[in-house]
């Protein structure tokens, strides 16, 4: 097991609606990241990840 605390995340933002935390391992397939989205993301359209293991989690929302 390896413990990351969150002073050591990487932090960024996609925009002003999509901020993000990426806790990285040291594995070269995972790692772990936490997007927080107020309101629509991306503005028109939509995001694809063309290569990705994921597991996605959401807490609350709306269709």
């Amino acid at each position: 097991m390896e413990i990351i605390k969150y002073d050591n995340a990487l932090k960024g933002k996609n925009s002003d609606k999509c901020k993000t935390l990426e806790y990285s391992f040291n594995d070269k397939e995972m790692d772990l990241g936490i997007a927080t989205i107020n309101g629509r993301y991306p503005d028109k359209g939509y995001g694809v990840n063309l290569v990705s293991k994921e597991l996605i989690y959401i807490i609350e929302g709306k269709r």
